[in-house]
């Protein structure tokens, strides 16, 4: 025989499994059933609140970032995308090691030897994704105008300006 209340205990646990989101925004979830509380042979019921988020660093995700539009988004995504994409198609017509293309959001720029970055955009997230050879991956959000890594607080042109330079042994800025 189950303990007066397992039954109910798991009914909660469930339920609040559904309050819960697999977002990367702040969620709650809430439980309303503590076990420890149980005194006189009757459940005692409490609510508790986690505020969770899914940032890397564990802070919670900017307003401005929740705030903007799937359509802005992609806006802002497609102008910085397009202009890197142009930018380098100018830095490979001078450096024949560097080779790029771009289709459907995602962006691939061989350079020997070092390697090759990917770069694509994330809707859901409303982010840009990199995944570099020499710093390996990294997330990027659009707050004050720039594409800013959440984790490192880098600007998405000035890394790869920093990276593609080192290699070609040239200073070389990207505008965003």
């Amino acid at each position: 025989m189950r303990p007066f209340g397992t039954r109910l205990l798991r009914s909660q646990v469930l339920q609040s499994f559904v309050r819960c989101s697999g977002t990367r925004f702040p969620v709650r979830c809430a439980s309303t059933y503590r076990k420890h509380l149980v005194l006189s042979g009757k459940p005692q019921w409490a609510f508790n609140i986690r505020t969770y988020s899914s940032t890397t660093d564990g802070h919670e995700v900017p307003q401005e970032i929740d705030s903007m539009s799937i359509n802005e988004y992609h806006h802002f995504a497609d102008e910085f995308m397009e202009g890197l994409l142009d930018q380098l198609e100018l830095l490979g017509e001078e450096y024949p090691q560097i080779d790029v293309e771009y289709s459907q959001g995602v962006m691939t720029l061989e350079i020997e030897p070092l390697g090759t970055y990917v770069i694509n955009k994330q809707p859901p997230n409303k982010q840009i994704w990199i995944s570099s050879p020499e710093s390996g991956p990294d997330r990027f959000d659009k707050i004050g105008g720039e594409w800013i890594s959440l984790r490192t607080g880098e600007n998405l042109a000035t890394l790869l300006g920093r990276e593609v330079g080192e290699t070609l042994g040239e200073v070389v800025q990207f505008e965003s």
